[in-house]
């Protein structure tokens, strides 16, 4: 027997030896099951396997599509400048979300820090600096009634700002 007929003779004996392995493991998994009692017969199987697989989630059963929101439910407010003596208004909407985009009066003052909340809510909201002196924040969400707002804002001179608003959500009118 040559080295290329042995070889040959062992891949067979392997792959053979290998299929057994695999029977008598398939085998033993089967055999270990629960009795009848505990579990499924194997008729039920198949049945509890077809309703595994053909469980959906409802939210895709529905027939109606999703709604986009609509666009007066996003409101972007564009307070007065940033200065010591900056009051700002109340403001009425019925919108479901409001964005503060504002900036400093003075246009070589930086901001360095600065903080909004929604104390009716205690929504923090996330500030993004758009430039040195001007900031935006994320689309905060809105309570039904008044809302509250607190925002501070530090400036690089050190100069801090408090300002406090009154945000009136009142309910959107039903359209069809």
């Amino acid at each position: 027997m040559n080295r290329t007929q042995a070889h040959r003779a062992l891949l067979k004996t392997s792959s053979v030896l290998c299929a057994v392995l695999f029977v008598g493991v398939c085998v033993s998994i089967l055999d270990a099951r629960p009795s009848s009692a505990a579990g499924p017969s194997l008729a039920e199987v198949p049945e509890l396997a077809y309703n595994v697989v053909t469980r959906v989630p409802a939210s895709l059963l529905l027939k109606e599509k999703h709604k986009a929101l609509p666009i007066k439910s996003f409101k972007v407010w564009q307070p007065p400048c940033l200065q010591a003596k900056t009051k700002f208004e109340e403001l009425k909407t019925d919108s479901s979300w409001i964005r503060i985009s504002t900036q400093s009066c003075d246009e070589d003052q930086e901001i360095a820090e600065s903080k909004l909340e929604n104390k009716s809510n205690g929504y923090v909201a996330t500030i993004f600096s758009t430039s040195a002196n001007q900031l935006t924040s994320d689309f905060i969400p809105l309570v039904d009634g008044a809302n509250q707002f607190q925002m501070d804002v530090k400036l690089e001179s050190g100069k801090h700002f408090n300002y406090q608003w009154t945000v009136e959500r009142t309910p959107a009118t039903a359209s069809n």
